[in-house]
């Protein structure tokens, strides 16, 4: 509503300081010049859907996945639309996504630790966003992305297992992680050999409580 009104007074400014400078004002009916609200929101909602082929995301995720691949064919991406199976069984969604130089960077500087950062209510869509991280020589970099429809231990173990077999020499000694369980299970059944390390985060909070 708020975005609504400021919008419309914007549009009211530009009509009247810009459009009509000096001259007679068109009748406020003509929505040409004085769209409403719902003018607005509908013309928002086209530009945001400019583009997509489909209003249903899992769709365009699909078209974009090809696009990618033809542009950028080294590049390693899995996707599992959400759906129900032949045999009436539910398939939960499953995207990872890997660059040839994430490839690279994740063998020489993951080994040694890897970062496991999930986003928590920062995003549009409630599917919960995970980040493979690895210090470099420069900076933090992220070297891999995955997205899961079920923040549970078998979910997070089947995307980190991906990354496994596409990453034949990662063997990373300590995983840096959240307070979570379901991550820590995960790993541990994924990388027997590594050991997890809680974050300064919620080290601090657990020492403050």
């Amino acid at each position: 509503m708020v975005l609504g009104e400021l919008l419309k007074r914007h549009m009211d400014a530009f009509v009247l300081k810009e459009l009509f400078l000096g001259l007679e004002l068109p009748e406020e009916t003509r929505r040409r010049y004085y769209p409403t609200r719902k003018d607005l929101a509908n013309l928002m909602y086209k530009a945001k859907s400019e583009g997509h082929d489909s209003t249903l995301d899992q769709e365009n995720i699909l078209d974009l996945i090809e696009q990618w691949k033809m542009q950028n064919p080294n590049d390693i991406i899995f996707c599992r639309p959400s759906c129900c199976t032949t045999e009436n069984k539910h398939q939960t969604f499953l995207f990872c996504y890997q660059k040839d130089w994430q490839q690279r960077l994740l063998t020489i500087y993951g080994n040694h630790i890897t970062l496991l950062d999930a986003t928590y209510r920062t995003t549009r869509y409630a599917l919960p966003l995970f980040f493979l991280c690895v210090r470099s020589n420069v900076c933090y970099l992220v070297v891999g992305a995955f997205v899961n429809q079920e923040e549970n231990t078998a979910s997070i173990k089947e995307a980190l297992q991906l990354f496994k077999n596409w990453n034949k020499e990662w063997k990373p000694k300590c995983f840096l992680v959240d307070f979570c369980q379901e991550e820590i299970n995960a790993i541990y059944e994924t990388f027997p050999a590594s050991k997890v390390l809680l974050c300064d985060f919620h080290r601090e909070k657990a020492w403050t409580e």
